[in-house]
């Protein structure tokens, strides 16, 4: 029927369709029609039909929440006008959406820090600071608390170090990383979908956020059994990469991560 190509982006359990009020329902419709159709998603064709477009299929196939889809492509935008971007920009970016609810709360006494917070690293971000006396301003600041929980997380702070500054628990902190993860990747798609040369800064973000790494380990955290911890002691050792590891002697790599996983690794690299 002619609502198929809406009823794609909300699954089977699309609520509208419980509504008795089948004129209260169809308002909600028209509405919801209305914006997929502004963000790009679906085509109304003159026979009335509707179609999603290409960049509806990919959103709809990536499983995103259409809000989600325009929010990430809203920043995908900006980012691209700016030219340059900087890992915070994306994580806050992420932290926006509604996927990676509840957001870390600002408490009183840590509002005025968080505010100045926003000032000194604007320039990094890519969701615009609503005007202070917007009821959606304080959520964009703790959506900059959760990103900035984040960012500790790539920047190789520990759990226990998140929980105290940001009182970050960490299965919450673990299953945001999760989520962020997946929102990276459905990000990089839309970019390469939309042709824009983004896709290189958030696969790094992509990788830093799934090994809690800073972008200098990243050549050694793909290598298997290295992690953030066992990466770091290398790198502090002057192993940086595969090259490194090979021309180590098996004793300083043993030393350094365990017999185990040294010969694993120097059996892969031969």
């Amino acid at each position: 029927g002619n609502w198929d190509g809406v009823r794609e982006f909300f699954g089977k359990t699309f609520w509208a369709f419980q509504y008795e009020d089948s004129e209260h329902m169809a308002r909600i419709l028209r509405k919801m029609l209305g914006l997929l159709q502004d963000w790009g998603f679906v085509q109304v064709m003159e026979s009335g039909k509707i179609r999603a477009t290409v960049l509806g299929q990919r959103v709809a196939e990536l499983y995103l929440d259409p809000l989600t889809a325009w929010q990430l492509l809203e920043g995908l935008r900006t980012a691209n006008r700016k030219k340059q971007t900087k890992p915070l920009g994306w994580l806050h970016l992420l932290a926006s959406t509604l996927e990676l609810r509840p957001l870390l709360r600002i408490k009183t006494k840590e509002w005025d820090a968080y505010q100045d917070l926003a000032e000194k690293r604007g320039d990094e971000l890519i969701v615009e600071e609503p005007d202070m006396w917007d009821d959606d301003h304080q959520e964009w600041l703790a959506s900059l608390k959760t990103a900035l929980c984040m960012e500790g997380w790539i920047e190789e702070q520990d759990e226990q170090f998140l929980m105290e500054k940001y009182d970050a628990r960490p299965g919450e902190t673990r299953s945001r990383l999760d989520v962020a993860n997946w929102l990276c990747y459905a990000a990089s798609e839309l970019a390469r979908l939309e042709n824009m040369p983004l896709q290189k800064d958030i696969k790094k973000v992509r990788v830093r956020l799934r090994y809690g790494v800073k972008e200098e380990l990243l050549h050694l955290v793909r290598l298997e059994g290295i992690g953030r911890v066992r990466g770091r002691t290398l790198y502090n050792a002057g192993i940086k990469d595969g090259r490194g590891i090979r021309a180590a002697p098996l004793q300083k790599l043993a030393r350094l991560i365990g017999p185990k996983i040294a010969k694993k690794i120097k059996e892969k690299m031969n």
